[in-house]
């Protein structure tokens, strides 16, 4: 037999999890393919995949049968298929896995601050040992809520081995590096309008379509949306099931996608034919069979496309494009004079993510003038430090009121370049997570307007939240003291610095140290 008939190889071997855990919602996460052998002449593949020694993981006889069904189910009918399995060792991927585990479970407040760029992990057959480089006070939080001891036990029930859990000390916060400074890629942030959505499969969709010719690498949940060139219907040998194979072109270009049902005959798809408009939701995964992307569709609707949307190659080139804003770590040396590390902080504030964020508008809520967000600034606290933040104008497209300039200090000329708030949002919501945001007259203003806004896009904001001012006032009542309530005599009072009240970033991380203080004082927890 000659050397090409014969292939022994890794390719693909990501793919094949991807796709199995997309079928059983990722079920089995914890399994490696350690190899692929594919004999072209004899028409076989055998697969070797690995089970990691990972404490409760484990395959019974009935999840490898359906992980064999499966694999015959999509690969080509005329391979025969046969998957060995053999336990492995652990690695530092794994190991990382089960760290984020356990923060996330027991320690969610915490995770932020430990990453791989903070986390060194040794491992071999004997031992498992974990070092985390952080700065004191945050490693003085780690051992104080047993977050140490608590993973070393964890560790324990997986790893029947030496394990080991230390701190090393750094004078400077390590952060993720999502959250460093890096190089900006530009992206084409466009999306073709649909209507008349009727649902076929799967659920709802509601995300804008994407330009098919924009979806160049595999992402998670992208809508897409085209007319049928091709489509046909198969059955799996291995289950009988029905499943889908078509491509749609938006005029940008073309995509396979491929949608599998759990019937064997009548399905959802059966009433498309070429030149049907739909709406696809799904996965982009690489094909390891075909070659380049396919879609692995979740969701299917009859649509009806709106092709004027569709921006011509002039008007492409002439539109902003936008730079996803990052957040970026604050220096611990600029806050030596704000926090005492040393002192035990109230358990609210070091049990809990908080996003503390300032808008800066065109206008007042129902003042006659279109309340326009133009700048956002916001600090993430993590066990009661200061250790993110988020800073951008933003473009309203609008002029900007002299009323508001005269009070903000911000200028049509200033906001000409900055990316419109349709972009911004979604990156902030984002980086916000499921923290409790904070903001200084929230309450009738800020948290007001975030929703609106989101709401025009439509999204949502559950998040808890609290108002500084409120909670000042419930300091003025437990220690008799009096007072304005608004930004700039609170930080006088605690001696926090101002340095440029009204916009938005200093604001709010001046409204961090406040709250910050008056967790000293009060419990948020019980107040509003």
């Amino acid at each position: 037999m000659t050397d090409d008939k014969k292939i022994k190889g890794t390719e693909g071997k990501t793919d094949f999890i991807r796709l199995l855990n997309i079928r059983f919602d990722g079920a089995y996460d914890f399994l490696r393919v350690r190899s692929v052998d594919l004999d072209l002449e004899a028409k076989t593949v055998s697969v070797q995949i690995g089970v990691p020694y990972l404490g409760g993981k484990d395959l019974t006889e009935e999840d490898k049968k359906k992980i064999l069904s499966f694999a015959i189910e999509i690969l080509p009918s005329e391979y025969t298929v046969s998957i060995s399995y053999r336990k492995f060792g652990v690695d530092r991927d794994i190991v990382f896995k089960l760290i984020k585990e356990y923060v996330n479970k027991y320690h969610r407040a915490y995770s932020v601050l430990l990453s791989s760029d903070n986390t060194d992990i040794v491992c071999d057959e004997k031992r498992v040992e974990i070092t985390f480089t952080v700065v004191k006070s945050v490693g003085d939080l780690f051992e104080k809520c047993g977050l140490l001891v608590g993973l070393k036990e964890y560790l324990d029930s997986s790893y029947d081995r030496e394990n080991a859990v230390k701190l090393e000390y750094t004078d400077k916060f390590i952060i993720s590096e999502t959250a460093k400074e890096e190089v900006p890629v530009v992206i084409d942030d466009c999306y073709i309008e649909i209507g008349a959505l009727h649902k076929l499969c799967g659920g709802e969709i509601t995300s804008k379509a994407r330009y098919i010719r924009a979806c160049k690498t595999p992402q998670s949940a992208i809508c897409v949306t085209g007319k049928v060139e091709s489509i046909i219907a198969k059955n799996s040998k291995s289950s009988g099931n029905l499943y889908y194979n078509f491509t749609i072109n938006d005029t940008t270009g073309v995509m396979r996608c491929c949608y599998f049902t759990r019937k064997a005959a009548k399905g959802p798809l059966d009433i498309l034919e070429e030149g049907s408009e739909i709406a696809v939701m799904g996965d982009l995964q690489n094909d390891s069979f075909r070659g380049g992307l396919s879609l692995i569709a979740k969701s299917v609707s009859l649509c009806k496309i709106n092709y004027s949307s569709i921006l011509s190659d002039e008007d492409l080139r002439r539109k902003k494009t936008y730079v996803p804003i990052k957040a970026k770590p604050l220096d611990i040396t600029t806050q030596q004079d704000i926090f005492d590390f040393a002192a035990e902080k109230p358990s609210y504030l070091t049990d809990n993510v908080f996003v503390v964020f300032d808008l800066e508008t065109t206008g007042l809520i129902d003042n006659g003038v279109p309340c326009k967000i133009i700048e956002i600034g916001a600090v993430k606290i993590v066990g009661g430090v200061c250790t993110e933040y988020f800073s951008t104008l933003v473009d309203p497209e609008m002029h900007i009121p002299e009323g508001a300039s005269a009070t903000n200090h911000i200028y049509d000329d200033m906001v000409e370049d900055a990316p419109v708030i349709e972009d911004v949002l979604p990156d902030f919501l984002a980086w916000v997570g499921n923290a409790v945001l904070v903001a200084h007259n929230g309450d009738k203003f800020d948290f007001i307007v975030l929703r609106n806004v989101a709401a025009e896009q439509g999204m949502t904001v559950p998040n808890r939240t609290k108002d500084t001012i409120v909670l000042a006032q419930a300091y003025r009542n437990v220690t008799g003291r009096r007072g304005q309530l608004n930004l700039r005599v609170l930080s006088k009072e605690f001696g926090i610095e101002l340095v440029e009240a009204h916009r938005a970033y200093y604001d709010a991380y001046a409204t961090a140290q406040l709250f910050i203080k008056l967790c000293d004082y009060v419990d948020p927890s019980r107040i509003g």
